[in-house]
């Protein structure tokens, strides 16, 4: 069995991007921020990933609006494209979201002064509430179908 699935939950880092392609299908982008724990003790550091969130359909007209700053929860799937840059080959990666919603604000952030916080770090956030429904994409790509092998 395969599994190609991608859950965030993060901040947006610039306002969402609305477009339309040629035949007229809306698609937008977003960056969304999440931060991770490394280290312990005084060598305990945060990172921040970004990642390129692709909206089709529906859902691309539900993010339209966001804002830079908008707490985000999604689902996706991770897709890779390449293509040739000056010095090579370059591969980049995007996540197609099949759900996404606009939760309330975390209530306390990630502790960040012990590795014993480290350990059992956890955004303690108020209850989610769904403010955009999520509905199903008719021409968002869908995704491959697995194969299960007879024996």
């Amino acid at each position: 069995m395969y599994l190609n699935s991608v859950q965030l939950k993060g901040f947006t880092g610039s306002d969402a991007e609305l477009k339309y392609t040629g035949t007229g299908k809306a698609v937008t982008t977003l960056s969304v921020a999440t931060k991770s724990l490394s280290g312990s003790g005084e060598n305990l550091k945060s990172f921040t990933e970004w990642h390129r969130v692709v909206l089709w359909g529906d859902r691309a007209l539900a993010a339209a609006d966001v804002k830079k700053g908008t707490y985000v929860s999604l689902q996706g799937q991770l897709r890779s494209s390449q293509y040739d840059d000056r010095n090579g080959k370059v591969r980049t990666y995007e996540i197609v979201a099949f759900k996404f919603e606009l939760p309330e604000r975390p209530v306390k952030p990630v502790r960040e002064t012990t590795s014993e916080t480290a350990a059992s770090a956890v955004v303690e956030a108020a209850p989610e509430t769904v403010t955009q429904p999520a509905q199903p994409a008719t021409d968002a790509p869908k995704p491959r179908r697995e194969r299960t092998r007879k024996s």
